[in-house]
């Protein structure tokens, strides 16, 4: 289902995977963490221009669930029959 951090991620659907540290995500170094990583994303995201800002949403929000269709290789056809034992 491609649920974990790193296919959201890869996914483009989140920015940033924050490691969680030794002790688990209910520490109070993830708390600092995660604010830290939030802090960082909003410093960069104010100074940008609300049209540039809206664009970005729309053109992010349009791009999640596309895929992209790949040619897979062909797979050899002269296999031998496999052995089939009936019921």
């Amino acid at each position: 289902m491609q649920i974990t951090a790193q296919d959201q991620h890869d996914l483009g659907i989140a920015d940033e995977i924050i490691p969680e540290p030794d002790g688990g995500a209910h520490t109070a170094a993830a708390m600092a963490a995660a604010g830290k990583a939030l802090h960082d994303a909003l410093d960069e995201l104010t100074t940008l221009p609300v049209d540039e800002l809206l664009q970005r949403c729309h053109a992010r929000y349009r791009a999640i669930g596309r895929f992209q269709e790949r040619q897979l290789p062909m797979i050899e056809r002269n296999l031998p029959a496999l052995p089939f034992k009936g019921l």
